[in-house]
């Protein structure tokens, strides 16, 4: 293998590493919305049944 092949198969292996990188940071910040999703809607869920709750206490 030539020096430029040497040099052109590292280049194309870093660049492979570095796509590999940004799509699993990619993937981790869709997991983190999605918890934080699921975190904000059973907060509101939470909040509509304690107003539930309340309001049926004082009625």
């Amino acid at each position: 293998m030539s020096n430029s092949q040497q040099v052109q198969s590292a280049e194309e292996r870093r660049r492979r590493e570095e796509e590999h990188r940004r799509r699993l940071d990619w993937e981790f910040q869709l997991e983190q919305d999605r918890q934080r999703r699921e975190q904000e809607a059973a907060a509101a869920a939470q909040a509509a049944a304690n107003a539930q709750a309340q309001q049926q206490h004082w009625s």
